[in-house]
């Protein structure tokens, strides 16, 4: 799953604009007995103090040539959407 993450500085990210980094999450929750999850404030971080862009230029360009219409802040919020609804969908 390491193609499916991101290090920045101390900070593992996951790229939830994979398919199967979602799958694998989802996949992950189910082999436990979780009573519940808590998303707190569950968003891309902002830029850091050298003003640097999260870097998902690679995958979101990857969703522009398959045709996709979302301006990259609205791809980054339908991200965020579908991780949730996946969880959701998960818990069931």
């Amino acid at each position: 799953m390491k193609t499916s993450q991101l290090c920045i500085g101390n900070t593992l990210y996951a790229k939830l604009s994979l398919p199967a980094i979602l799958h694998y999450q989802g996949v992950r929750l189910c082999r436990y007995d979780v009573d519940g999850i808590h998303f707190d404030d569950y968003f891309y971080p902002y830029p850091d103090a050298a003003d640097t862009p999260f870097p998902d230029n690679v995958t979101y360009q990857k969703y522009v040539d398959a045709n996709g219409t979302l301006s990259r802040a609205d791809w980054r919020r339908d991200n965020i959407n579908r991780m949730v609804k996946q969880r959701h969908a998960y818990s069931f």
